[in-house]
């Protein structure tokens, strides 16, 4: 849902932006994050408020942490939300998706 189609049949953003050392996403639709090189070894990311992302028709952000990105980004819910039940940090070269359950949850995988 968070994806459109393009002209070519496959998938397209609205939304990508850079990882910062500290990062608090506050457009709900956006939908991939990406740690690149030059950061910090202990980068924080908040995802947006659920209710903000419903009405971008938003359900899930993916996060990518490139190789030389410098460590792991842990995920933190928004104030106004509940917990991440799964998966709650990014390793170096690895990458995650979390979707919202509509209502108050997140879920990392």
């Amino acid at each position: 849902m968070g994806r459109a189609a393009s002209f070519l049949g496959n998938t397209g953003y609205e939304i990508i932006l850079p990882m910062t050392d500290t990062l608090t996403v506050l457009d709900a639709a956006t939908n991939v994050v990406v740690g690149t090189s030059g950061l910090s070894g202990g980068k924080v990311l908040t995802l947006p408020a659920i209710s903000t992302m419903l009405a971008s028709q938003n359900f899930e952000i993916e996060v990518y942490n490139a190789s030389g990105s410098g460590g792991t980004i842990s995920i933190s819910p928004n104030a106004a939300d509940s917990t991440i039940i799964g998966r709650v940090t990014v390793l170096v070269a690895t990458g995650a998706v979390f979707r919202h359950d509509g209502r108050h949850q997140w879920y990392g995988r």
